[in-house]
């Protein structure tokens, strides 16, 4: 009697085994399934960004001809762009392009004709503790003699803490901090060129590759301890000269804790 007893009772542990495999492997399955799903969402939720970029913009879902001040909310970002009106400025006219335009979006000219000839569009930023990558898409027409770049304010800066600028003037792509000047390779008018800049928090410092090429040497601005960027301006500066207006172009701005 014993001997079918531990038949039974062989054949009911072989059941029970079996049951628990199966359910384990049902388990992975489904949070390997539960995986994909997340991870595809977190992708959606910053418009097929990537992970790690936290930020973009590529002004698509504007209206052509639309202002810009006062817009925002699209793909992470919680700010507006804004006309920033202070320190030499005045308010300006950055509009979206016509919509098959899709490499450069975003266009502005120097307000020529009043007492300031320089014009900015500001939006806020949240900073990775770690340090940012922010890229963009620019390009300057060849009509005028002012720059046209990207201005980055750091939480220990009064206004800009490094600059990325093309300048008509030299025909140079510069990265610039307060005293602190490099001059880069030349750029050609209206040719569209992807910047990327990475910023190190840890040490105070940014630098830039044009195009995917080689990295600037890093750039510390003096008499600043920054350790995050707070806000990025896009702006023509023709607050020098009196010749011609300039029209800049910007497009895909993205800002990253990606190591790229």
């Amino acid at each position: 009697m014993c001997y079918y007893f531990n038949i039974i009772g062989s054949f009911t542990n072989m059941i029970t085994a079996t049951k628990v495999r199966g359910l384990l492997a049902l388990f992975g399955l489904l949070s390997l399934v539960l995986g994909f799903f997340v991870m595809g969402s977190v992708r959606a939720a910053v418009a097929g960004v990537g992970i790690g970029t936290y930020l973009a913009d590529d002004f698509n879902g504007y209206a052509a001809g639309a202002s810009l001040n006062g817009r925002g909310g699209i793909s992470g970002w919680d700010s507006t762009w804004t006309d920033y009106t202070g320190s030499g400025f005045s308010a300006g006219n950055f509009t979206a392009t016509a919509s098959g335009a899709l490499e450069d979006r975003l266009s502005a000219t120097a307000s020529n004709g009043s007492s300031s000839h320089s014009i900015a569009l500001k939006r806020e930023l949240t900073s990775d503790a770690s340090g940012d990558t922010i890229s963009f898409k620019i390009k300057s027409d060849d009509g005028g003699d002012a720059a046209i770049g990207v201005l980055f304010q750091g939480d220990d800066a009064p206004l800009y803490s490094w600059s990325v600028n093309l300048k008509p003037t030299t025909g140079h792509i510069y990265l610039e901090s307060p005293y602190n000047t490099q001059q880069l390779g030349t750029y050609s008018p209206d040719t569209i060129y992807t910047i990327d800049v990475q910023f190190d928090y840890a040490n105070n410092r940014a630098r830039l590759r044009v195009d995917g090429g080689s990295w600037s040497s890093w750039n510390t601005p003096p008499y600043q301890t920054n350790t995050k960027v707070e806000a990025m301006y896009l702006y023509v500066d023709d607050s020098g000269g009196n010749g011609p207006a300039t029209t800049g172009w910007w497009d895909d701005i993205k800002m990253s804790n990606e190591e790229i």
